[in-house]
């Protein structure tokens, strides 16, 4: 009896929570309590809250190139050693594929983009062609078209990711 006493004793003066003692057995010895540990209370500066975050992909976009302008734009039937091959302003509504080679100055050296818009004579919007151009001053590429079999004149029209036009080049179809 006097074992659970001092058990509630010591819980009220150790500021415990708990209102009931440990249990014991009445043939196991009891372990006397560890003394409260008393600290004296310091000014404690203020911290932002920790964050806990996830490990995420920041995608970070590299500087495009804003200069582009075309040096030269070729009408072909093919395109050979980086060239066009068989230029030419007017294509027979037979052939297969029409090529609009494009020469492009890049003075930033930066990688950028256009597009190759073929739009034939009535108009109707035909598709425009993305092309990749790459981080070098001078930069060659093409686009071709297998759709060029209405007669009359077509246009190849060559523009910036803006959608600004840089050039364009006019060529008949014939039957």
């Amino acid at each position: 009896m006097q074992t659970r006493i001092a058990s509630v004793l010591f819980f009220v003066l150790a500021g415990c929570a708990s209102k009931a003692p440990p249990q014991t057995s009445s043939t196991s010895p009891v372990a006397k309590p560890a003394a409260p540990v008393v600290t004296t209370a310091a000014p404690v500066a203020t911290q932002a809250p920790v964050v806990t975050t996830t490990a995420t992909t920041v995608k970070v976009e590299a500087p495009k190139a804003t200069k582009l302008a075309v040096k030269r734009i070729t009408i072909a039937k093919g395109i050979l050693n980086h060239e066009p091959k068989d230029a030419t302003d007017t294509v027979d509504a037979k052939t297969e594929k029409v090529y609009a080679f494009v020469e492009v100055d890049n003075p930033q050296k930066l990688a950028g983009e256009i597009t190759v818009e073929f739009q034939p004579p009535s108009k109707k919007y035909e598709g425009r062609i993305s092309l990749g151009v790459g981080e070098s001053s001078r930069w060659r590429t093409w686009a071709f078209t297998r759709q060029a079999h209405e007669a009359g004149e077509w246009t190849a029209i060559v523009r910036d990711e803006r959608g600004k036009e840089l050039a364009r080049e006019k060529f008949t179809v014939t039957i």
